[in-house]
């Protein structure tokens, strides 16, 4: 008899099914991982690290995108700024006028805070200390996200008026008084005594977020008429436009380009 063989036809193959071929290859793995212990541990160990590394690195990869987005998010949200330039052989900078064509001829901005600048020199506990005056509208704080620490921000009344008062920087206020809350203080500025009503902070305090900006350090913020009153400055350090949707930014800035190149050409 021919019971359990099989008759393979002329010139055909014996095919292995696939749990077979499972087997074989479970076996075989097997079989390396005990006579190459040594190799086999290596191996998994580097992909191990492999895999591992792959994973922190796209970790960190997030997290320093969440660090950046912060930083700008912290200096205010749906910001179109426009400042000047003084290189070259012209140079051409954002002026009053300037800033009210864009409000006139810009659709979708919620919020124009022009920034008005000079520097002046205090002197503190005998030794000479230089120090940022801004002439900005009530909505600057709001619009650049500070924080206020303790008093208040100047409001629409003390802008239209003109008041002779200054919100200033944490670090100024610990420098001249020693303490973060210096409401009621009198300072001197622009050769005038100025009450302090507030003292603020920024809103991201990394260096290298407020290393570039105008409010940080020793700073004082007074209303924006007071100081057009008080300088013969008729150039605007920064304009901050403010669009009423992020999705509103790139329209917003087209019309904040096009209104400066039809200005100074």
């Amino acid at each position: 008899r021919n019971a359990g063989l099989v008759r393979l036809a002329p010139g055909r193959a014996l095919t292995p099914g696939p749990l077979t071929t499972t087997r074989l290859l479970l076996r075989f793995a097997v079989d390396g991982l005990r006579t190459q212990r040594g190799r086999s541990a290596l191996t998994m160990l580097g992909m191990a690290i492999g895999t591992a590394s792959v994973v922190a690195v796209l970790s960190i990869g997030l997290v320093g995108r969440d660090y950046v987005v912060g930083l700008i998010e912290g200096i205010g949200i749906n910001l179109v700024i426009a400042y000047g330039k003084d290189e070259g052989t012209n140079p051409e900078q954002v002026t009053l006028g300037d800033v009210e064509a864009i409000r006139r001829q810009v659709p979708r901005i919620t919020a124009l805070a022009p920034v008005l600048a000079a520097n002046q020199t205090l002197t503190v506990r005998g030794k000479p200390r230089s120090m940022r005056v801004l002439g900005t509208p009530p909505v600057y704080a709001s619009v650049r996200n500070l924080v206020l620490v303790s008093g208040r921000f100047y409001g629409a009344q003390e802008e239209a008026t003109g008041a002779k008062v200054c919100a200033i920087s944490r670090e100024l206020a610990r420098e001249l008084f020693g303490s973060e809350d210096a409401a009621g203080e009198t300072i001197r500025v622009l050769d005038l005594r100025f009450q302090v009503i507030g003292v603020y902070r920024e809103a991201v305090e990394s260096a290298a977020a407020v290393g570039q900006s105008e409010a940080a350090g020793f700073a004082a913020l007074i209303p924006y008429t007071t100081f057009q009153n008080l300088s013969e400055s008729r150039w605007v350090y920064t304009l901050y436009a403010q669009a009423d949707d992020r999705r509103s930014v790139p329209e917003v800035l087209a019309g904040v380009r096009g209104v400066l190149a039809s200005r100074h050409r």
